[in-house]
């Protein structure tokens, strides 16, 4: 232990007093340990047994202090079935809430904790569960991971923008403007996946997203210097090709065009977006915005 003198008395170096404190405290709350234990959680279908300190989960959730406070029946028992969320991103859950970080990979949980996420599914699942249970520190980790994984035209990745699109918006502000910004990216490889344009017919709001997006970032601007070519189909071409989405934005007639349509549309539906005239200025954008459109006022 580190000391120091003044005034002809030994004082104890304070910040290594407190630190040899806190290694003390967390030595009493182990990460899945039966010492002092005074909860038990079963993770998911498989009831997956996991050994926790109310002290620690109040830290981070409210979730127990209320289940207590309201007299519910597992609270009773000192025990709770969560048996109706993923194993996987419940356990990454708990290791947040012990440690404040998470790791894609967990440990083998045993056969009965069913099969891991796939890929970026693993942070959209933690996602789910961190608004679950009001843990909004978690929300904004599991945005800043899900932005930095790869694998962004995967079938992992079109699933879990379905399943952040199935959320209410004010649940899932944060993940829906990162999978829009991702989405900016490969505009072109998405559109080309069947199931990524099956999303956009099935949630209308994704849609008029990506088209607020794409008119944002100026992939909406006719080409005015643009002229019309010939194109000679052979014999086996077919005479209606899916159209691709960058050629289509830079025709006046084609989906530039649409894409004011699509805009009235969502506005006349309350989606919520609006043009820069119709936007105050004293609106933001971005995570926070709460101006009813994904990304805010133009600028």
């Amino acid at each position: 232990m580190g000391f120091s003198f003044g005034t002809g008395a030994l004082i104890i170096d304070d910040a290594e007093h407190k630190a040899e404190f806190l290694r003390g405290f967390q030595s009493l709350f182990i990460f899945n340990s039966k010492k002092n234990s005074d909860v038990t959680l079963y993770l998911g279908p498989g009831a997956f047994v996991f050994h926790a300190h109310y002290a620690i989960l109040g830290v981070r959730t409210k979730f127990f202090d209320i289940a207590k406070e309201r007299g519910f029946e597992e609270s009773k028992q000192d025990e709770f079935h969560l048996t109706e969320h993923p194993t996987h991103a419940l356990y990454r859950m708990l290791e947040y809430i012990y440690t404040s970080d998470y790791c894609a990979d967990t440990a083998n949980l045993g056969d009965s904790s069913g099969p891991d996420d796939v890929g970026i599914l693993k942070h959209v699942r933690v996602y789910i569960l961190a608004d679950y249970f009001s843990i909004h520190d978690l929300k904004h980790l599991c945005t800043r991971k899900f932005l930095t994984w790869g694998g962004s035209t995967s079938d992992a990745f079109i699933e879990s923008i379905g399943e952040i699109y199935s959320m209410p918006e004010s649940a899932s502000i944060g993940m829906r403007k990162a999978i829009v910004e991702t989405i900016r990216g490969h505009i072109h490889d998405l559109y080309a996946k069947e199931s990524f344009r099956k999303l956009l017919k099935e949630h209308a709001v994704l849609g008029a997203d990506v088209v607020e997006m794409l008119l944002k970032s100026g992939s909406g601007k006719a080409d005015a210097s643009a002229k019309p070519t010939s194109m000679k189909l052979s014999p086996f071409q077919s005479r209606t090709p899916t159209p691709d989405p960058a050629s289509l934005f830079a025709s006046p007639s084609g989906f530039g065009s649409m894409a004011t349509s699509a805009i009235s549309t969502a506005q006349s539906s309350g989606f919520g977006i609006r043009s820069a005239s119709s936007t105050p200025a004293s609106q933001g954008s971005g995570f926070g915005n709460t101006s009813g459109s994904l990304f805010g006022a133009s600028r």
